[in-house]
């Protein structure tokens, strides 16, 4: 015969209590999930047009100090929308981390070059070390050559917030995705960095940024 003591039954108030917080919990991450696959799906979109400068944001570098993968599909592909002629500059951000050799920008700015853009139509903003910087620090630069539309490139989990920044800065910014990046082109790298993203953007939501 079991003798153990039996477990008594919550109360009806606790019981409550439970199931309200687990629908809050459930409905919290289906939120993240749905913010994930929103920043997903917008930034897989083309929404270039004809604008002043193209702005490319800043990705770490190789240990060589050569741009790593993301850094030369954005290159890439803003030297691509350059040659078709969206747009007759390109402005390359990003400073130069901790353990960079480098700004990011200014190895950008040699990729470019190196691809046949021609230097007089390349500008750098070498200060920033975040995406907030970038769009801050880039749009100072804007204000100063007179340019006011811009097409936005990066990796697409990247594009909904590169394009709210820099809206928050007073640039027009028409997103455009360097689909090419393996970030973006295997799944697991896809699903890790647009995870990522989203906290990152709950953060800034959060903070009121």
């Amino acid at each position: 015969m079991d003798d153990s003591p039996m477990a008594s039954p919550l109360p009806p108030r606790t019981r409550r209590l439970l199931r309200v917080v687990g629908l809050l919990a459930a409905c919290a991450v289906l939120a993240v999930l749905g913010l994930g696959g929103f920043l997903d799906a917008y930034g897989q979109r083309e929404r270039a047009r004809p604008a002043q400068v193209i702005i490319v944001l800043g990705a770490r570098l190789s240990p060589d100090g050569q741009p790593g993968d993301s850094l030369q599909a954005r290159v890439r592909h803003a030297v691509t929308l350059y040659r078709r002629g969206f747009a007759p500059a390109l402005l390359f951000t990003g400073g130069q981390g901790a353990d960079e050799p480098r700004p990011e920008s200014v190895a950008a700015r040699e990729l470019a070059i190196n691809l046949g853009v021609p230097a007089r139509a390349t500008s750098l903003e070498t200060a920033s070390t975040s995406t907030r910087e970038n769009a801050r620090f880039a749009a100072d630069i804007c204000r100063e050559q007179g340019w006011t539309t811009a097409i936005v490139v990066s990796d697409p989990y990247h594009l909904w917030r590169g394009q709210r920044n820099l809206r928050q800065a007073g640039i027009t910014a028409y997103p455009s995705p360097a689909r090419a990046c393996r970030r973006n082109r295997e799944w697991p790298l896809r699903v890790q960095w647009t995870a990522r993203e989203t906290l990152a953007v709950l953060r800034d939501l959060a903070i009121g940024h």
